[in-house]
């Protein structure tokens, strides 16, 4: 379920950012290595 997100935000992040999108583009960016870190943590059980 966690890759679903990724695929949506990187072919968001295909397009250009217009400056409003500055924050969400911050947003995604943490989103995606917050789901990284919990998948790795995940991993290891």
């Amino acid at each position: 379920w966690w890759k679903e997100p990724l695929r949506r935000g990187a072919r968001a992040h295909a397009q250009p950012w217009g400056r409003r999108s500055a924050v969400q583009d911050a947003v995604f960016s943490t989103m995606c290595f917050t789901i990284r870190v919990v998948h790795a943590w995940w991993s290891c059980w």
